[in-house]
Formats: C-alpha cells, structure tokens, sequence
C-alpha cells in the first residue's frame, strides 16, 4: 500500500510539473528572455532524439527558470533525429533568443552527446561547472544552485541520485546497488551519480576521456559508467546533495520509452561496470 501511494503522489507532481510548465512556456512574460547570464560560471548541456522532441520543451523551460542562471544551455541533436522528425522543432527558435545553443551533429552518440563534445566549450576558461540534464524531467529553480553548491563544498561531482556500487571481486551486483537505499551525503568513490536528476561536474573532472570512441565498445548506452570512470580517473569523488535520491517530476508521455528495463532488468550494466573499469583500470577503487 505504502509504494502504491508513492507511485500515486509521483504521478501526481509530474501531472503538475507537466501543467505548471506548459502554462508558463505558452504564457510566459517577455522578461523571462534573459534567461541566462553572461557573468555566470556554470553552462547546462543536455541532448534528446526524434520521439521526445514534442515534450522537449518543457524540460528547456525548466532549465531557463533556474534562480542561478547559466551562461548558456547546450543543446545536442544529430540530424539523424531531424530528419526522422522530419524538421527542427519550430519552438527551438524562440529558446535560442533566451539562451539555448542549438548544436546539430552529422554522428549520432546517443546519450553520449551531453558531453563528448564539451572541451570546445571549456575553451571558456570562466566556465567553473557543467550540468548535465535529461530531456525527460522537469527541474526545480534551485536545482542548478544546489548542485554547484554542494560541489564546490566538497570539491566533487554532485547529484540527487546515485546509487553506491557493491563489488565482490569478481562482479558488480547492479541490481542490489539500487535497492540500497543508505542514507548518505558524504562524498564516496563508489557512489555512481545517475543522469536523470542532474549531475554537476567541475571543469576539472572532465578529461579527454569524455571524447574517447571506447565508450561504445564498453558502455554503450550507459554513459553514467564510462563518465564516472572518467571523474575517478581525474582524483574525484561523488556526492548526494541530500542523504536519499530524489527523482524529479518525469514528463508523462516520456515513462513508457527508457533504457532502464534494458539496462537494469537484464543486468547489462553489470556487464558495462566490469568492461568499462576493467579497461580503465579502476577495479581496485572498490575493493
């Protein structure tokens, strides 16, 4: 009874999100164009593909009405989706004016997009952190300023949800990770930051591994794992901003189409922890 109330109170806050920003992205007031700024040190990247693109927008609209704004939000396509849509969304046009850099790429990386082409815009040296999103949730106006916050407190990558890895020896048990529900706001090798809540990463915990085409040998479809070895690699630890995950509103019509029953229901990414740390040599962090 307890879980179906759970699901029911979900349920509900993201039939709110989803109402909450419709309204403001078709009413909203001119002055919420400036939406970015650009003394900020912080960018926000994210990707999508063809079959969220009608949704897409709700996620933007979140994203533009952080109370910390960013100095741009990086938007990653492949013109394999655009063309599959059969255009560029017509709304991308307005959202470019309030601060969403539209980037279309001839090869399509999937997830992967978010930030495997992120060094050119470190080029900005004044850019401290990069928060990735995903296309399917719909953020809080803090959200941005409590993972930069908990981040430089701790000089880690931060999240609201992540999972602590177990590992015998020989496996990962990926299924048992996530069902471990230990409370804990202290930074940890172990701890696996997970996208869909946001992730924020200082500039340098991102290497050129993040560009490195192994990623689709070892972890395709899982660019958590190939990301978190990249931070492990670079000296950095992971970080809860609170004690419990904490899933944000879901975009509705977004629930039915996941990696998560590929993923987890088959036990792939178990498969992927052991390739990607066996490859990058960090097996010994969890023993």
């Amino acid at each position: 009874m307890h879980s179906l109330i759970k699901k029911i109170k979900f349920f509900l806050e993201c039939l709110y999100a989803t109402l909450k920003f419709y309204i403001l992205a078709k009413f909203r007031s001119k002055k919420f164009y400036n939406s970015v700024s650009e003394d900020s040190n912080y960018i926000i990247s994210l990707t999508s593909y063809h079959k969220r693109f009608d949704t897409l927008y709700l996620t933007l609209e979140s994203l533009l009405r952080q109370s910390h704004k960013p100095k741009a939000i990086y938007l990653w396509l492949s013109s394999d989706d655009i063309k599959k849509y059969k255009s560029t969304p017509f709304y991308l046009e307005d959202y470019k004016k309030r601060g969403v850099v539209i980037n279309i790429l001839n090869e399509n990386l999937k997830s992967y997009k978010k930030l495997c082409y992120i060094e050119n815009v470190l080029r900005d040296a004044k850019i401290d952190f990069v928060l990735t999103a995903d296309d399917d949730i719909m953020y809080p106006s803090n959200w941005a300023k409590k993972l930069i916050s908990v981040s430089e407190l701790h000089k880690a990558v931060s999240c609201f949800r992540g999972h602590f890895l177990k590992y015998n020896g020989k496996t990962f048990d990926y299924n048992n990770s996530i069902n471990d529900h230990s409370l804990s706001d202290e930074p940890s090798f172990r701890l696996l930051p997970t996208g869909c809540s946001g992730i924020c990463y200082p500039r340098n915990s991102i290497s050129n591994l993040v560009s490195d085409k192994r990623f689709i040998k070892y972890a395709n479809d899982a660019d958590d794992i190939w990301f978190k070895g990249m931070t492990l690699l670079q000296g950095f630890k992971s970080v809860r901003v609170n004690e419990v995950n904490k899933h944000f509103p879901l975009i509705l019509s977004s629930m039915s189409d996941t990696l998560y029953s590929k993923n987890v229901n088959k036990s792939e990414n178990e498969q992927k922890l052991i390739l990607t740390f066996t490859e990058l040599k960090l097996l010994d962090v969890f023993k």
